[in-house]
């Protein structure tokens, strides 16, 4: 059997929501799939629970393995795949039954290497779904879908139906202590390596919100590694031979992204040496970047400096320029 989807489900402690999410991809509508299951060092009941579908399916891969992280259990996954495409799912989210079949036939029929899909937003204490649309785009080249996934800030990689190659021709990176944002580092390599995005208006998945979820949680570690991953879409991007426009989103892009992490974590005392990395890590190439985009770079200059000497003052400033002045161009686009 040709396989078309390799179906990739990483693991870590989530055995109450395991059974509807392995039986959603067991029950899709398109068959030739296989199923690799990557059990990311599990201390709760999900083996067992994996072990039974396994012997009810034989197209279930299982992969058993020390924790190292979300980023390295999928890229376990990556590794073993065979499919043509691969669709990344979560152990605590689940598919609707026809949503794998439907994105394979629009990527058959455009010849797109990533397909997008719709999703549901299932809120499980609140006992509540919201339907969850991305703009019908239609076709897109790789720069001009960054600019969109920049502006809507979403860079999930779940929903998405990937082709194989763009993984095994590109030499994909994946950071092992990014867990939190670790979809920002993959999908702008995939994206930028990719020729062809189409978006499908099918609703493919359902997004399980939980409280104890990692995207749910926000702390030090968390935005700190939102952060990194950031920095890793500028730096990556900015090596490569990109469109103006596409550069005057990653600056603003990043901006925001500093301003968050700033905001969040406001114990000026315990954040030096990470404002002295970020400031030594490329953002006065931004400065420069920006008069050759012909975007006012004084107020940017002003932040940077005050990054260095006041904290509070340079959120102050970092809100004023991000969310009372440039950053509407984005909202233009």
């Amino acid at each position: 059997m040709k396989i078309k989807v390799s179906v990739i489900i990483p693991v870590y402690n989530v055995s109450i929501y395991l059974d509807k999410c392995l039986s959603s991809a067991i029950n899709q509508t398109l068959k030739e799939i296989e199923i690799i299951v990557v059990n990311d060092g599990s201390t709760d009941d999900s083996s067992k629970v994996i072990q039974q579908y396994a012997l009810i399916d034989k197209r279930i891969i299982v992969i058993n393995k020390l924790n190292e992280g979300l980023p390295y259990a999928r890229k376990s996954g990556i590794e073993k795949a065979q499919g043509e495409f691969i669709y990344h799912l979560d152990g605590d989210d689940y598919l609707e039954l026809n949503g794998i079949e439907e994105l394979y036939i629009k990527a058959q029929k455009t010849n797109a290497d990533i397909v997008v899909g719709d999703f549901i937003l299932n809120y499980l204490d609140l006992n509540k779904k919201e339907i969850i649309r991305y703009a019908d785009f239609g076709e897109l080249d790789n720069q001009d879908f960054l600019c969109q996934l920049i502006k809507w800030k979403q860079f999930f990689s779940c929903g998405k139906l990937i082709r194989s190659n763009l993984y095994k021709l590109n030499n994909i990176e994946f950071i092992k202590k990014i867990s939190y944002g670790e979809d920002n580092v993959s999908m702008s390599q995939l994206v930028y390596n990719s020729k062809k995005i189409v978006k499908s208006n099918i609703v493919v998945f359902n997004y399980v919100q939980r409280n104890s979820s990692i995207s749910n949680k926000v702390s030090y570690e968390s935005s700190k590694q939102l952060l990194t991953s950031s920095m890793f879409v500028r730096n990556f991007l900015l090596s490569k031979p990109i469109k103006n426009q596409l550069k005057s989103h990653l600056l603003y892009f990043n901006l925001r992204n500093i301003y968050n992490y700033f905001q969040n974590n406001r114990k000026i005392d315990l954040y030096q040496k990470e404002i002295k990395e970020i400031l030594n890590s490329g953002y006065e190439r931004d400065v420069e970047l920006m008069k050759i985009l012909k975007v006012e770079p004084f107020r940017v200059r002003v932040v940077l400096k005050l990054l260095q000497t006041h904290l509070s003052l340079a959120l102050i400033g970092l809100h004023i320029f991000l969310f009372l002045g440039k950053i509407k161009n984005l909202n233009k686009i």
